[in-house]
């Protein structure tokens, strides 16, 4: 709360008390869909409202969409208004519960530093002479869940069990989804709704190879309304195994059939059909290196890479083997 707008003591209470019993809970909420990088101080959210015996209020926010625990400021003037009641209230129709009771400097200014972790609808009440003189429309405040998110394992085995730990604080209804990126959109592999924030784990096994990109999406579920948080966990790689040698003793200089010549120093892997220029993750024991398709091979049957030189002392493998795939 600002210096200049102290809170007052009991006197100040039962005012509160009796400007909730006669302001009623009638209004409309205006909800701001906006942005969190748009929520730039005071935004279009200043209203003015009823006019009693020259007593007029205006009120703004800081924010209307706000990550839980964030602060939000309270801004306003009520002139000629001994005191000004603050509220909150989870919809325009329900009970509204004071925030603050604020005394407003002699110009009849006001503000109020709130740390937000309810969301619903924001007024103040105007109070002079022991009665409410003046009431503010209701300002929507969405308060989103603040979620941070890992993945715990993020080299997999086909199969394998793919499992995310967050931890999400918020007052609201949480639908938490794992998802991953696959032919050009999210897909959905786990999901679990949840009454509040907490800590939760989400696992999923994973049937098919490659490399996805996986992400938590987290919605807040208000009257009416969702609201989206999302969270990144990288890169996901599911290996398969497959049959490998190695090349490049003899045919140095030579070209290659994606274009170029195969040195000592080239980081790539010959396969039959791939396209040019494929990304392929290896895995061998503990080291993992990702190459792009330079060249065709191998010719052996069996067999279904060709690591260049390069790859082959980057990943510590032998003359021939089982490598671990993820494409």
């Amino acid at each position: 709360m600002s210096p200049s707008a102290g809170t007052t003591g009991a006197r100040g209470s039962l005012l509160a008390v009796l400007a909730l019993a006669l302001a009623g809970v009638g209004g409309t909420a205006y909800a701001s869909q906006a942005d969190d990088t748009q929520n730039s101080p005071l935004a279009a959210s200043v209203t003015r409202d009823h006019r009693a015996d020259g007593i007029a209020i205006t009120l703004a926010l800081s924010r209307q969409r706000v990550a839980f625990g964030r602060e939000v400021i309270v801004r306003g003037r009520a002139r000629k208004a001994e005191l000004v009641v603050v509220a909150l209230a989870p919809n325009a129709r329900a009970r509204f519960r004071p925030l603050a009771v604020l005394r407003p400097s002699p110009s009849g200014e006001f503000s109020l530093r709130w740390r937000a972790r309810h969301g619903g609808v924001v007024r103040a009440v105007a109070l002079a002479g022991g009665s409410v003189r003046a009431t503010s429309r209701p300002l929507a405040v969405a308060v989103l869940p603040r979620v941070s998110a890992r993945v715990l394992s993020r080299h997999l085995r086909l199969g394998g069990g793919l499992a995310a730990a967050l931890r999400a604080r918020s007052s609201t209804p949480l639908v938490v989804r794992l998802q991953i990126r696959r032919a050009g959109s999210w897909r959905t592999l786990a999901r679990r709704r949840v009454a509040s924030g907490g800590r939760l784990r989400l696992r999923t096994r994973l049937a098919r190879a490659g490399i996805w990109r996986a992400r938590i999406a987290v919605e807040a579920l208000y009257p009416g309304r969702r609201y989206r948080v999302i969270r990144s966990l990288g890169r996901i790689f599911v290996y398969r195994p497959a049959s490998a040698s190695w090349y490049g003793p003899g045919l140095y200089g030579g070209a290659l059939a994606c274009g170029g010549r195969l040195s000592p120093a080239t980081v790539g892997v010959a396969h039959r059909w791939l396209p040019c220029g494929t990304r392929v993750a290896f895995r061998y024991g503990r080291r993992t290196v990702i190459a792009r398709v330079v060249d065709r091979g191998p010719f052996v049957a069996g067999r279904e890479w060709d690591l260049t030189a390069g790859l082959k002392y980057r990943l510590g493998f032998g003359s021939t083997g089982t490598v671990w795939v993820a494409h």
